[in-house]
């Protein structure tokens, strides 16, 4: 945008908006950012405009500045959903750390519970993207089998209960995450789905087929009707053993354990008597009956039939623990169980999961660990780590132990910092770093520090006031002292001094507020005395600084000159307003007095002596009565042979023969009329 000035671009945020025509009579052009990556460029016509059909309109107009994919956006959305479920996962921890010197509670893993069931709400949370109907439905596949995942490990690792639940675990698992794996080859599951709405389309062609209860649908497929309706029934009545009842289940549930395993056996008995029932020679229908038969194997256990029924190893060892071993407890022997089933059923292509499942249906933390990294990025690496240890004392230890490759790091910080650089490179969620990274031990309050110093200053008053409200939350005041300073440079460059010194007085620079000093007057005092504005400015930036600063060097002396020339400009004032004689010498008088506590040593600069000497001629050559003493002539006249000795030596100073020589006859004629007077 040719002939607007960089500097002038204003991206504080959604309500900063910078105008670069202020004159009325002209158009407006307006910048500001929107939400996420959107810019708005707003055109204002002029008021004077008259409106009319040839006039340009006022507009808005949004742009896009770069892209964002629907993943990019989905994962912002992740990161920042699953934040305070982490965040309040840490607060407890440490809370009972603090509570207990032997570590943490024995219920702990109820705790943790509760944060996998929140990350797992907000993992099945469906949002729409703003990306195409084919990107959102590959984003939701990746949540599916994030969430898959994660479920998971929550049933191994986390929920002590759900050991004695086991199968019924497992069978709920697969019947909501076995799309995850019919990407590879079609489950039993899947292809149901794809049934179910053509019989619910057809339900009543099926009704008038198999229905026994109406006269005239009475047949010749009596029997065969009334053995589909006896197999139904026994799967209606299936025993199941559940923590709790549901409604959506099909069977009977119980949650005790022997009464289940009565039941269990009443019901086998009652399938067993079926398969042998002498109503099959009746049935004329091959097919219906060789499929109920099937049917009644698989209720049955038969290994055999269960390998041709189901399509992938897992869907066979979920069907192997609910028929043939329901009363698994733990994780024992399953994962010799899963690798028999991954022989039989070998998976077809590449299962890139196989690993991973095998891994965590066998508590092998090594193993889930190296494959959670393989096929996820660091967010569902850094917050699964609190489910591999929330049971299992060894995970723990493996977890937590400190590692010389890593530099005495453990797993869990170390991927902690990893996933805290990733969130530190984008502008939207370095704000989300401290969560995870004030509880590391070693490098993680290094590494916050250094992301929080590593912030782009400018002159977004968001940012800094977020870096502040950091570095207060976690008592990190140095790193506050020294964003302080850094805002007091950026504002002193950028002409806003009184932003500056503020931001330099909080940061407690007192060498940069010295240099500051020193550069206000270098700058004020090639003013002349009548400069009103130039007066003003240095009021109201040394009033800024503030008496508490005036034992620093620069700053002394600018407090003291800044109360001399407005001392010496009341007595020039009073001389051109021919006000009382008095009242001159009062204000004469009060000049003098601060000019001689600019004299003292370690106050002025040499380089400052002569303007100051200059100023004081004035007051010297008053006629009306002796302002200066002689003692304090015979100070200023120190003062100049030193200034003029220096001069010798250092040709930096600019002394003209003039000026000099007016000087010292002002102070000469004065030394003697003081002289008189005494």
């Amino acid at each position: 945008m040719p002939g607007w000035p960089d500097s002038d671009m204003s991206f504080a945020g959604e309500k900063s908006i910078k105008a670069w025509s202020s004159d009325s009579a002209s158009a407006k052009v307006c910048i500001s950012w929107g939400t996420g990556n959107k810019l708005r460029l707003s055109y204002l016509h002029p008021r004077t405009q008259e409106i009319s059909s040839t006039a340009t309109p006022s507009k808005v107009v949004e742009v896009k500045v770069g892209s964002v994919s629907s993943h990019e956006s989905a994962m912002r959305r992740l990161v920042y959903d699953s934040l305070p479920a982490f965040a309040l996962l840490q607060n407890r921890k440490q809370q009972a750390l603090r509570q207990s010197q032997r570590g943490l509670p024995s219920d702990w893993w109820e705790t943790v519970l509760q944060y996998s069931r929140s990350i797992s709400v907000v993992l099945g949370a469906n949002k729409s993207s703003s990306g195409s109907v084919l990107n959102e439905t590959s984003e939701m596949e990746k949540r599916t089998l994030l969430r898959a995942i994660w479920d998971l490990l929550e049933i191994v690792y986390v929920d002590k209960h759900a050991s004695s639940w086991l199968t019924e675990q497992l069978t709920d698992w697969l019947e909501r995450y076995d799309q995850v794996l019919s990407n590879v080859e079609p489950t039993v599951n899947s292809k149901l789905s794809v049934l179910k709405p053509k019989l619910i389309n057809t339900r009543v062609k099926y009704l008038r087929m198999h229905g026994s209860y109406q006269h005239d649908q009475i047949d010749n497929r009596q029997t065969e009707n009334g053995l589909v309706e006896a197999v139904a029934v026994l799967i209606s009545k299936m025993p199941r053993l559940q923590q709790s009842s549901k409604t959506d289940t099909v069977g009977v549930t119980y949650t005790f354990k022997p009464e289940f395993s009565k039941a269990w056996e009443r019901w086998r008995n009652q399938i067993s008597k079926l398969v042998t029932s002498v109503f099959w020679l009746e049935c004329t229908h091959e097919g219906t009956a060789n499929g109920l038969k099937q049917l009644l194997s698989i209720l049955l256990g038969d290994t055999n039939i269960l390998i041709s029924a189901t399509t992938h190893w897992m869907e066979l060892l979920v069907s192997h623990v609910l028929f043939v071993k329901p009363f698994l407890m733990g994780s024992e022997g399953l994962l010799s169980l899963a690798r028999k089933c991954m022989q039989l059923k070998p998976p077809i292509g590449i299962d890139q999961l196989t690993e991973l499942l095998l891994a965590i249906i066998g508590e092998n933390t090594e193993v889930v660990l190296v494959e959670c990294r393989k096929h996820f990025d660091p967010w569902m690496v850094t917050h699964m780590l609190e489910l591999l240890s929330a049971k299992n004392g060894q995970a723990q230890s493996f977890l937590t132990e400190e590692r010389d490759e890593f530099d005495g790091l453990s797993l869990e910080e170390f991927h902690r910092l990893v996933y805290a650089q990733i969130l530190s490179s984008y502008p939207c969620t370095w704000q989300l770093t401290p969560f995870y990274l004030a509880s590391g031990t070693h490098q993680g309050q290094g590494l916050l520090e250094a992301i929080l110093l590593m912030r782009p200053v400018s002159s977004d008053s968001k940012v800094s006031a977020k870096v502040l409200d950091i570095c207060r939350m976690y008592d990190l005041h140095a790193v506050a002292e020294r964003y302080k300073r850094m805002m007091g440079v950026y504002y002193w460059k950028h002409g806003r001094k009184g932003l500056g010194i503020s931001w330099l007085q909080c940061g407690r620079d007192y060498s940069r507020l010295t240099y500051a000093a020193n550069e206000l007057f270098t700058d004020v005092s090639q003013a002349s005395v009548g400069d009103s504005g130039r007066l003003q400015e240095l009021d109201s930036l040394i009033d800024l600084l503030g008496p508490q600063f005036e034992g620093f060097g620069g700053l002394a002396f600018l407090h003291r000159f800044r109360d001399f020339k407005g001392a010496l400009f009341s007595f020039q004032e009073g001389l051109a307003n021919s006000i009382s004689f008095d009242k001159q010498v009062v204000a004469g008088k009060t000049a003098v007095k601060h000019l001689m506590q600019l004299m003292k040593d370690g106050i002025t600069a040499d380089k400052f002596l002569l303007p100051l000497l200059q100023d004081a001629v004035e007051l010297l050559n008053f006629s009306g009565e002796v302002l200066v003493s002689s003692a304090e002539t015979n100070i200023l006249l120190l003062r100049l042979q030193n200034l003029t000795i220096t001069n010798k030596h250092d040709t930096v100073l600019d002394l003209s023969s003039e000026s000099v020589a007016k000087i010292r006859l002002a102070l000469g004629r004065n030394l003697g009329r003081a002289i008189l007077k005494d």
